[in-house]
């Protein structure tokens, strides 16, 4: 027969996400792989494609590239900002474009520069994080980090549209120059 105390303690146990490290009655906690789940908007809100010009517009898409394609339809060289660095965090992989990264608020990004200078980007409502850094010196490393979590990119990279490579599915199938195993996911 257990005691109430610990029947609350095996039921808040049984509650508690699965989030690596030990658990629960010292056993090891497995953390999900957040590239082997299905493609879903983990957010559940997905934004209209044509949603006004905002810092959280169009999670996912290919940000520097949309607006260098916006700057030359309309003529105007500073009607969209051309960043040096530009993408969206997700929860998880596979997440589709337009879906609102929102549980990726207020993540970090630490960005060092090929010269060691470190610049810093915090990711908005949208999940989209984007900075123009002047003087910014490509190839580039990347940490983010999470509620105590960090997770480092593995290769220095010389593209600021992380979009590009970060896509749904990836870009890595064939290619070992393009990494990327699908979109940045949270640590």
């Amino acid at each position: 027969m257990s005691t109430p105390a610990r029947g609350w303690v095996l039921a808040l146990c049984m509650l508690a996400p699965a989030t690596g490290g030990v658990g629960c009655g010292g056993q090891e906690r497995q953390v999900p792989d957040p590239f082997a789940v299905a493609s879903t908007c983990t957010s559940g809100t997905l934004l209209d494609p044509n949603y006004q010009p905002s810092p959280e517009m169009s999670p996912g898409r290919a940000c520097i590239a949309c607006h260098l394609a916006e700057n030359t339809a309309s003529g105007e060289e500073g009607d969209a900002p051309v960043f040096t660095f530009a993408g969206t965090v997700f929860s998880t992989g596979h997440e589709p474009d337009d879906c609102s990264a929102s549980p990726a608020e207020g993540a970090l990004l630490q960005l060092t520069d090929a010269r060691g200078m470190t610049f810093s980007s915090v990711v908005n409502a949208g999940g989209n994080f984007y900075d123009e850094v002047p003087g910014f010196t490509f190839p580039y490393t990347v940490t983010l980090t999470h509620h105590g979590k960090t997770r480092p990119m593995l290769e220095s990279q010389n593209n600021g549209d992380c979009n590009a490579c970060h896509t749904q599915r990836g870009t890595n199938t064939d290619d070992p120059s393009h990494p990327a195993p699908g979109r940045i996911v949270l640590p």
